[in-house]
């Protein structure tokens, strides 16, 4: 049987469009997402310093087709 999750959701400035932090409760693990315009803002945030994955999104500047570079760090 599958049992539901809550999900806490973090809006920094009280935007969907800005900085968002995502968390499963009881589960380590957290989501945050940004526009490139604000990495200035959250590249200090204690979350940010551990081990995991990140995406990267833009897009071809041939084709102009979406493009993702998914990653890992010891330090996001």
């Amino acid at each position: 049987m599958t049992f539901g999750k809550t999900v806490k959701l973090f809006l920094a400035d009280g935007t969907a469009a800005g900085i968002r932090h995502v968390e499963i409760i009881n589960w380590t693990g957290q989501a945050i997402a940004a526009p490139r315009t604000r990495y200035l803002e959250i590249k200090n945030w204690d979350g940010l310093h551990r081990p995991g994955i990140y995406f990267l999104f833009g897009y071809s500047d041939d084709t102009g087709a979406g493009l993702v570079y998914i990653g890992e760090s010891e330090n996001v």
